[in-house]
């Protein structure tokens, strides 16, 4: 199983959420830097995956509404796929 953390402590652009799924799941990069882009290929998911959301406190500081964005999309998406595992703490 494929591990992903998502550490708001870490992360500095928004950029950098979009690079780490292309990076760890192989999302294409011609899916375009987006929250719908990274959504719709965790729908279609077929690999085992945890994702873990940390620190989303100082991601919501640093990122206002897209920090807020992100959590409702991978809960959804865990919610859709279950081959999603997915953690998220404050």
């Amino acid at each position: 199983m494929k591990e992903i953390t998502i550490d708001g402590e870490k992360i500095e652009t928004k950029s950098q959420v979009h690079d780490l799924f292309v990076k760890e799941l192989g999302l294409p990069e011609y899916c375009g830097n987006n929250l719908d882009a990274i959504g719709d290929f965790l729908d279609e998911l077929n690999t085992p995956v945890k994702i873990s959301y940390v620190n989303r406190e100082r991601m919501k500081i640093k990122f206002g509404r897209f920090a807020i964005v992100l959590s409702q999309m991978l809960k959804l998406a865990a919610k859709h796929n279950d081959k999603i595992d997915y953690y998220e703490s404050k």
